[in-house]
């Protein structure tokens, strides 16, 4: 990432491709590509098919941007605290290059904060993604708006039926009928 962030000049951030259980996560993109901020945010939420994402894990983010903007991850959040982070630290950026070899590996564990039993900490997701959409319209981007808009449906909709799974002790497709 090193490498990718001494390329060009004016590049505030590197990301990498990465592997999700050990399978590689592939975009459309097959080389190097530099990116303006409202592509690499909308990446971030999903639009346009690469794989940027907003795990901080498969970033390298620049001391100078985050120290003069005062950035930092919200102490309050507990889940998608790294999409909100990355998604504040990107409206600072001039340009971002991305490499979609993979180097990162993402590992979901079945008790981990957006898989496991719900919780307080895993209902946070609530909160953080309305902060996710507040952000998100500083870029004035109505596909980016939607784009997260429909991630926090997602979420919402997955908290919803790990609520009844957990309460009936039963699997719950989204489809499924909740009630008799």
């Amino acid at each position: 990432l090193i490498g990718l962030m001494e390329e060009e000049e004016n590049i505030d951030m590197a990301v990498c491709g990465y592997y999700l259980n050990d399978v590689p996560q592939y975009g459309p993109e097959k080389e190097k590509i530099r990116m303006g901020r409202l592509q690499c945010a909308k990446d971030i939420a999903g639009v346009g098919g690469r794989l940027v994402k907003g795990y901080a894990a498969n970033k390298l983010f620049k001391l100078d941007t985050i120290l003069e903007n005062q950035l930092k991850f919200d102490e309050n959040t507990y889940v998608c605290e790294d999409s909100l982070f990355c998604l504040q630290y990107v409206w600072h950026c001039r340009s971002v290059n991305y490499d979609p070899v993979c180097k990162y590996h993402y590992i979901i564990h079945s008790a981990s904060a957006t898989h496991g039993k719900v919780t307080q900490r895993r209902m946070s997701v609530i909160d953080t993604y309305h902060k996710i959409i507040e952000t998100g319209k500083m870029y004035g981007d109505q596909e980016l708006d939607r784009q997260l808009e429909a991630n926090y449906m997602n979420h919402y909709l997955s908290l919803l039926k790990d609520i009844v799974k957990q309460s009936s002790g039963k699997q719950c497709d989204y489809g499924e009928k909740l009630y008799p």
